[in-house]
């Protein structure tokens, strides 16, 4: 098991929770933006 120190996982909850939340809150873009990714990965 790696051991990831504190101040990395203090930086990583917020962001997710802010995706997270805009993702909830504007489903249109988020699903646009997930479709670019998902197509650029061809």
């Amino acid at each position: 098991m790696v051991d990831y120190p504190l101040t990395g996982l203090i930086l990583v909850v917020p962001v997710s929770f802010a995706v997270f939340i805009t993702s909830a809150l504007f489903p249109g873009p988020a699903e646009r933006i997930l479709r670019l990714v998902r197509s650029a990965g061809r």
